[in-house]
């Protein structure tokens, strides 16, 4: 015979179950201490089947806020009415919702969900959704719905302590879970219905959460880790399934104490092929634009959410369909609106430290990389799960980088936790045993699988080699609850993990105790307030710049630096000009002014501190702003803002002033500091011209040689004025007159045209592929010459000084061997890394093809001189000889790529990857493994 996990066989092509082995669900037709409660309750539910109106009493946004929500047949605005007596007449406010039209999108198995009108057991509901807030503390308040057109009975809810407070947690109910199960009558061969399996498990949830209520006293929240229900609406009989999900929900929400305690769930995978839960459940915070949201054509709505209750944020992740990016953004999210609270917890479904059979391994082990790469970044203390039906604790789990995959889901390690121990009064423990038993700051997370709360479904463990994270699991065969119990005193914060026995209230396993310093997030980590972002550990490198403040990468992900910051601006000479101070060390000098020298690091300017300059401006008593932000690209101003306009372009209006150009209204950027000095141009420039206007420029020179006739009776002057021109650059070049000494040149760049620096040890400007540039006499000049070619190199207009190796200026340097595979590519570059650091890898420049036409053109003339006898005056004319080199450089660039992919979320690189590279508008590539890069949209980055 063979024989399955659920402790019945199969012989004479039929199924039977095998005697004489733990039942593997809570089957109340054999429990005889309830048998009159149970049949009772038989009655009651056949008229309570269909009711799908049950109101549902969630988590607000804190603990000031409830969350109601429920269905009703009319369309009308939800109304909730909160007193603080039971009459409805004292201090009382009505509190107005919303409602939606219910809709259900079915699939046709291509994700093109077709929406239509819902109706469930033959009816059509709205879904109301209602927000009371200012709830105190320690406070006795009475709730109100309005529904049909008249106020409910009231509903009695109590407040308790800030300090001291409960929360009870479950796992699974997974209420319909005994349908298909065989019963003992007649003969193990009757199989319950799916009616029976509901009402059977709505009954044991009815009890557990009773017991639960009665044990605890004072229960503030309620946590259930998800499959709430346990249809999975993946059949052909769709509509039919439906509603018995709906039938499943109203169970879930049947016990009176449902309606005296906010709860939060998680969605479980039963629960993720309808949108049931949420038009069920008013979540907080949610996640509304998600990846599963754009995927699938809003199907699913606001899963990923988070809440704060007193001192502890609670962050819920649907982990069935969601991204590695929503669940970062949703902790992120939750972590900068409440950076302070003590505690740091997390609920969702799939338990990924579990030691279940069914799933740990497998479909909750493929997620555990990334969702707790995300989790210990942020220092969650407490994660609790449900999925395998298998009750487990584990030691703590910290983080430990096992390869280069930062998801990897063996980047674990465990730390050692304290023999749990029945602690009745957590303030008062002695301190003999508070050694033994309390785990103060301890390294890691404690992670609890809880099991199946209502008994639909008890599952198997892994006996054999189970994993080193395991501390302690056990399959006990009956209903159990935990519970959160939250103290502080004298500066300390203490929770204790116990989970217990529905039926007597013995302990199943616990208490596990955890201490901290109350108040210890409080300005612990800058960042999380300011960005949302995790910190650094110390000594990671800087390598971006957000609002002033410095940012690292740590496991693929921006965190904010520790060790580290901007100068001050008693410390930074540029602040006053609107510059931070450089601070990277190894950061060369680009540009200087009158004020000192200018580097670049994080695409900004900065001030370089070591800076020679001798000029000490006076500490304004405010920052310094020109009146003309033009100027700070070296741009002259006019004077008279009425100045008429004479040309048009992408920097603005110009005018003309004193025979040169000036800005009269200024459209540009302000990318460079004050009063630069324009980089050098490598072809050299000689002109002839003693009257010239010169363009304003801001990308590009125009040069132009102008002729001039002189007589000695009158003098004419002709003079060009060039229109300004920031897209081209023509250059032409006068060659001047052979020198009557030889010139020598020690740095050979004679040949191109190039001025050598008479001190070949002075201060370095610029480096680029041409050689090291200095300053002097107000002109570029060179140091040191890379090459002796004697093509006149043409050196684009950068809006950024480059260097060859593009990354030093974040710190680091360039991968070393080109070939290096890429780990992640922003939009400063593909990063590699050698010997345990970052490095940039230098990219082969693309093919390029150019055309370069030299036209030499030669005129001679005569000198003729006319003497009349009849006058006094003697005419000279003197023609030049002139030679006019022109040289145009075509340049034509490798095409840019045509193939985007157009696919959410398609493939863009990786290890043996041929496809395209480039993803659609509003995505960028991101590497998630070596061999797997993926188009992520930009509102994660």
């Amino acid at each position: 015979m063979l024989i399955s996990i659920f402790n019945r066989g199969y012989e004479n092509d039929n199924w039977c179950a095998v005697r004489h082995t733990a039942r593997i669900w809570n089957d109340r037709e054999l429990i005889e201490n309830t048998r009159e409660e149970w049949e009772e309750f038989k009655k009651v539910w056949e008229n309570e089947r269909y009711n799908f109106e049950r109101i549902s009493v969630f988590v607000g946004d804190n603990e000031s806020n409830i969350n109601f929500a429920w269905y009703s047949t009319e369309q009308s605005t939800p109304l909730i009415k909160v007193c603080k007596n039971e009459a409805m007449t004292d201090d009382c406010t009505t509190y107005e919702g919303t409602f939606e039209a219910q809709i259900e999108r079915s699939d046709d198995k291509s994700k093109n969900y077709i929406e239509k009108d819902l109706k469930i057991n033959g009816k059509r509901y709205f879904t109301n959704r209602v927000t009371a807030s200012n709830i105190e503390r320690n406070t006795t308040y009475f709730y109100q719905r309005y529904i049909h057109g008249e106020w409910e009975e009231s509903i009695q809810f109590n407040t308790y302590d800030d300090k001291n407070f409960k929360f009870i947690f479950v796992g699974d109910p997974q209420i319909g879970g005994s349908h298909g199960r065989f019963r003992h009558f007649p003969e193990f061969k009757y199989v319950t219905t799916d009616d029976e399996g509901n009402r059977n498990d709505a009954f044991n949830w009815n009890k557990v959460i009773a017991s639960a209520f009665d044990f605890a006293k004072t229960p503030s929240v309620l946590l259930s880790a998800g499959d709430q229900a346990d249809e999975m609406n993946s059949g052909p009989d769709y509509q039919e399934q439906l509603t018995n999900t709906e039938s499943q929900y109203s169970a879930f929400l049947y016990p009176k104490y449902m309606k005296q305690i906010v709860s939060a769930t998680s969605v479980g995978n039963h629960e993720a092929n309808s949108n049931s839960f949420g038009r069920h459940f008013n979540t907080p915070n949610p996640l509304t634009d998600s990846a599963v949201v754009r995927g699938y054509n809003g199907w699913y709505p606001g899963y990923n959410y988070f809440f704060k209750y007193n001192n502890v944020l609670v962050v819920v992740l649907e982990t069935n369909y969601n991204t590695e990016d929503d669940y970062k953004l949703t902790v992120k999210n939750a972590i900068k609106k409440y950076p302070e609270t003590d505690w740091r917890i997390a609920l969702f479904h799939h338990d990924i430290f579990g030691n279940g059979n069914t799933h740990s391994q497998s479909d909750a082990k493929s997620i555990r990389g990334c969702i707790f790469n995300i989790l210990s970044k942020y220092g969650f203390d407490i994660v609790i799960n449900g999925h395998d039906h298998v009750y487990t604790t584990t030691k703590f789990v910290s983080y430990n980088l096992a390869n280069n995959d930062y998801n990897s889901p063996d980047n674990y390690d465990v730390n050692d936790i304290k023999e749990p121990r029945n602690v009745e009064d957590l303030i008062n423990i002695n301190d003999e045993l508070e050694q033994d038993i309390v785990n103060v700051n301890p390294k890691g997370t404690f992670f609890v699988t809880a099991n199946c709360s209502t008994g639909a479904k008890y599952l198997d463990f892994m006996k054999d080699a189970f994993p080193n994270y395991v501390y302690h699991f056990n399959q006990t065969f009956s209903q159990t609850f935990g519970i959160l119990d939250f103290t502080q005193v004298n500066g300390k914060v203490r929770v204790s993990i116990t989970t217990y026995e529905s039926e007597d209230h013995s302990i199943v396993d616990g208490s596990y105790i955890i201490e901290k310093d109350a108040g210890s997030h409080v300005d612990k980590c800058w960042s999380e307030k300011a960005e949302g972002y995790p910190c650094c550990e110390p000594g990671t490198k800087p390598v971006k710049k957000i609002n002033g403040k410095l940012y690292g990468k740590s496991r693929g992900d921006l965190c904010g630096i520790v060790d580290q910051e901007l100068l001050p601006k008693e410390k930074c000479w540029s602040k006053k000009f609107g510059y931070d101070c450089c601070i990277l060390s190894g950061t060369r000098p680009v540009y200087t002014d009158k004020n000192g020298q200018y580097g670049n690091e994080f695409n900004d300017w900065c001030g370089i501190v070591e800076s020679t300059t001798s000029v000490v401006e006076p500490e304004p008593t405010e920052p310094v702003t020109p009146d003309c932000p033009a100027e700070r690209r070296g741009i002259k101003c006019c004077s008279d803002p009425n100045t008429p306009v004479s040309w048009r372009d992408d920097d603005g209006t110009w005018g003309v002033e004193n025979n040169d150009w000036c800005i009269i209204d200024y459209y540009g950027p302000i990318d460079v500091p004050n009063t630069i000095i324009i980089e050098p141009e490598t072809t050299t420039t000689t002109t002839t011209t003693t009257t010239t206007t010169v363009e304003p420029t801001t990308t590009t020179t125009t040069t132009t040689t102008t002729t001039t006739t002189t007589t000695t009776s009158t003098t004419t002057t002709t003079t060009t004025t060039v229109e300004p021109t920031t897209t081209t650059t023509t250059t032409t070049t006068t060659v001047e007159p052979e020198p009557t000494v030889p010139v020598t040149t020690e740095c050979l760049t004679e040949s191109l045209g190039l001025k050598c620096c008479s001190d070949p040890n002075g201060p370095i400007y610029w480096d680029d592929e041409v050689g090291i540039w200095g300053f002097e006499n107000d002109d570029w000049c060179i140091i040191l010459l890379y090459s002796t070619t004697t093509t006149t190199p043409v050196e684009p207009e950068p809006t950024i000084p480059v260097s060859e190796c593009w990354s030093e200026k974040y710190g680091y340097p360039c991968c070393t061997d080109p070939n290096t595979e890429p780990i992640e590519i922003d939009n400063d570059g593909k990063w590699g890394a050698e010997n345990g650091d970052w490095c940039g890898i230098i990219e082969t420049i693309p093919n390029t093809t150019t055309t370069t036409t030299t036209t030499s053109t030669t005129t001679t003339t005569t000198t003729t001189t006319t003497t009349t006898t009849t006058t006094t005056t003697t005419t000279t004319t003197t023609t030049t000889t002139t030679t006019t080199t022109t040289t145009t450089t075509t340049t034509t660039k490798t095409p840019e790529p045509t193939n985007c992919s157009n696919s959410q979320y398609a493939q863009c690189g990786g290890i043996g990857f041929n496809g395209s590279t480039c993803c659609p508008s509003g995505y960028h590539c991101e590497p998630r493994s070596d061999y797997y890069y993926q188009c992520i949209p930009d509102q994660y980055y």
